[in-house]
């Protein structure tokens, strides 16, 4: 099949690839809902697409050994363009070893997926690494998935690594299910790395997890990974969940990793939950990484936890070093069940380097829990990271802070952490001033902590947790703090987190301060904060700084912003700053939008004219603020374009008054020319571009094609 070449089409795409990033990075193609000159992609586009690419690559010598992605989830291509893309596919890939694509399947019919199979699994028969995506396939049937499985099996004996991913769909029943499963096991007898995702799938039950069942008891006894995932699959309970366990624990006998997830598929409940039938599951001596997600499975509860926990005690876990649990919006978990985990978790899986809980929303577990899963960390001495998620566990307070801060000094090989209590409101500076004095561990290198709403957190606790950082975490290279909604922290706050900690911190490269309305900081304490990062922070790499609904602020702290980033720009690949106000006039005591004028734009012009300043990514919001005006646009614009041949994404909000919009109406209906001349060509690499300038919203002013 041939589609007539748009000449206009294929100037422009030329015009992309020449001016993008797919000169570095020509494995990876993008094609977008709209190219200028064009309202829509369409099955016309995809010739042009691959002919332009092919040029391109042998332009500059690419041999595709990194493979090829191709993400086509944006654009309006149907039946036509994939057996074009068919075509493409045989002609240009058959010596790849990797391929990944990802399609928005609404239109395609069991034909077009059968076609797409049958090219693959005939042509790339060098293929070890296909990961397939089908988003929205509401048309395939179970004799497209069969067709499909099919023909991707033709000649594949080589494939290694296979992840398919589908969803949501009405029609994929059990059946579809079963011939997919038994081709694959037919077909990649060298398979290692087996993902299977099914979402949304209305057909999907506890048959499709007894045909997954045999199939891995029968044919995939030489994997080493295994990643089965169901979202919203409503009509698998704890008896297909078991049965795949079962087979798992008995067969696999080479899987190094599981990862299993039954996000929301809310009918599975305690009775033979995973790994809860000692009799059935043997062995997972081998194992060395353990994934599993319940989030939302609401019928679990304690009884279901208690026996979990007693799994790892029935059976051999002695190699597993990773180890995740998801058990978020589980109302039915309290203390009792976590109790049980913590102890099974000391006791059994002593050698983990990695521990990963997730207890966002269960409010039921209170102090007394949440101190048996810190105490519990005393007895892994091997521990690098740990990761806790009580968010909005609105029991927790003060006595889990201190149990943590306590049982971290003893974590000798920790490097990673991810503590997470937002909404924990009875939580105090005095519980953070305990968890602050265990930060004692030199070789602590990330941090991330969470303490959004906790907001009876004051500058006393701020001072204490800088303190803390600061004087013993000196080899920090990551760190992220959220005090957002906060309001007792104040600019004195704000100064000892100044001179306590970024002072102190030398080495880190990636740094996200978050005071989202922490409404009473002022420009005295946010001058003195960025003074220090522009004088401590010499090696940043990736700097966030929050400071939506801090409606105190005035151009003293933007220009400082601007001149101390100035100051670090040599290594600055990533940049976030975010001034938006609170909205509805702000608090009612401030009037912030009558302080940012266009001298802070003026101060941002000055920084993106740096030199040594080579973004990747970009990102401001300023909201609304009634003192811009338009004739510093020209001005702005020219200094974004110093940025772009390195910028990949790009976010810039900036409006100005009503008031200004309506006076100066032609320089308004002049901000598309003037956004296209400063820019084109070259935006078209970006991989995001969002522009909100002044007055409309100007995205879409090039109806871009992307292509990185």
């Amino acid at each position: 099949m041939t589609i007539p070449i748009d000449k206009i089409v294929y100037n422009n795409i030329q015009n992309v690839l020449h001016h993008s990033a797919h000169a570095i990075q020509p494995n990876f193609l993008y094609l977008s809902n709209e190219i200028k000159g064009v309202s829509q992609t369409n099955d016309s586009h995809i010739y042009p697409l691959f002919k332009a690419w092919k040029q391109h690559s042998e332009k500059y010598k690419w041999d595709g050994t990194e493979g090829l992605r191709l993400n086509l989830l944006d654009a309006n291509v149907e039946n036509q363009g994939t057996e074009v893309l068919c075509q493409e596919i045989s002609k240009h890939l058959k010596d790849f070893k990797k391929l990944t694509l990802m399609l928005y399947g609404d239109k395609y019919t069991d034909s077009t997926f059968a076609k797409l199979g049958e090219s693959i699994g005939r042509n790339l028969i060098y293929l070890e690494k296909l990961t397939v995506v089908f988003y929205y396939p509401i048309k395939m049937t179970d004799i497209g998935l069969k067709e499909f499985a099919k023909g991707i099996g033709r000649h594949q004996m080589k494939l290694k690594h296979l992840k398919l991913d589908f969803g949501p769909s009405e029609k994929i029943t059990n059946i579809g299910v079963a011939e997919l499963v038994k081709q694959i096991g037919r077909n990649f007898v060298h398979l290692e790395s087996l993902s299977i995702k099914l979402s949304d799938t209305k057909g999907i039950n506890d048959e499709t997890a007894e045909y997954l069942a045999k199939s891995l008891k029968r044919k995939f006894f030489k994997l080493k990974k295994l990643n089965l995932a169901f979202h919203n699959c409503h009509q698998i309970t704890s008896e297909g969940a078991s049965l795949l366990t079962q087979v798992i624990g008995e067969h696999l006998k080479n899987l190094q990793q599981l990862s299993i997830n039954f996000v929301k598929c809310d009918k599975i409940s305690n009775e033979n939950v995973l790994f809860l039938s000692p009799a059935k599951v043997h062995n997972f001596s081998t194992l060395q990484e353990l994934a599993l997600d319940f989030n939302k499975c609401y019928k679990i509860d304690n009884d279901g936890l208690v026996e979990f926990a007693k799994s790892f005690q029935d059976h051999n876990f002695e190699n597993l070093q990773k180890f995740s649990l998801n058990l978020s919006y589980l109302p039915k978990i309290s203390d009792e069940g976590i109790e049980a985990l913590s102890q099974s978790i000391s006791t059994n899986l002593k050698n983990l380097t990695f521990l990963s809980l997730k207890l966002e929303k269960c409010q039921e577990i209170s102090n007394a829990g949440a101190a048996k899963i810190t105490a519990s960390l005393e007895s892994l001495k091997n521990l690098q990271c740990f990761e806790i998620n009580l968010h909005d566990c609105r029991n927790i307070g003060n006595r889990t802070l201190y149990s943590l801060g306590h049982s971290l000094k003893s974590l000798t090989s920790i490097e990673k952490l991810l503590l997470h209590f937002g909404w924990c409101e009875a939580t105090d500076s005095q519980g953070l001033s305990a968890l602050a004095a265990g930060f004692s561990q030199k070789n602590i290198k990330h941090l991330t902590l969470d303490l959004l709403h906790c907001k009876y957190i004051d500058n006393t606790g701020i001072e204490a947790l800088a303190k803390g950082i600061g004087r013993n975490l000196k080899n920090l290279e990551t760190l992220d703090l959220n005090f957002g909604y906060c309001d007792k922290i104040t600019s004195q706050g704000v100064k000892a987190l100044a001179e306590n900690l970024v002072s102190k911190v030398e080495n880190l490269k990636e740094f996200s301060l978050n005071f989202d309305r922490c409404i009473w900081i002022t420009d005295e304490g946010i001058v003195s904060l960025t003074n220090s990062i522009g004088t401590h922070l010499t090696k940043i790499q990736k700097l966030s700084l929050i400071f939506k609904g801090v409606d105190q602020l005035d151009d003293p702290s933007v220009i400082a912003c601007a001149e101390n980033i100035a100051k670090i720009a040599g290594n600055l690949k990533h940049l976030t700053l975010d001034f938006t106000p609170s909205g509805f006039g702000g608090h009612p005591e401030f009037k912030t939008q009558e302080k940012i004028t266009d001298k802070s734009v003026l101060a941002l012009v000055n920084l993106f004219h740096q030199k040594s300043l080579k973004l990747e990514e970009l990102f401001i919001t300023f909201g609304s603020r009634n003192n811009f005006s338009l004739t510093k646009a020209p001005v702005l614009l020219k200094s974004l374009k110093k940025q772009l041949k390195t910028l990949q994404e790009f976010s810039l909000a900036i409006v100005a008054g009503h008031e200004e919009v309506t006076k100066l109406k032609s320089e308004v209906n002049a901000l598309p020319k003037l956004i296209r001349d400063t820019f084109v060509p070259d935006v078209f690499h970006l991989r995001k571009f969002r522009l909100y300038c002044y007055c409309q919203n100007l995205s879409s002013v090039f109806d871009v094609l992307n292509l990185v």
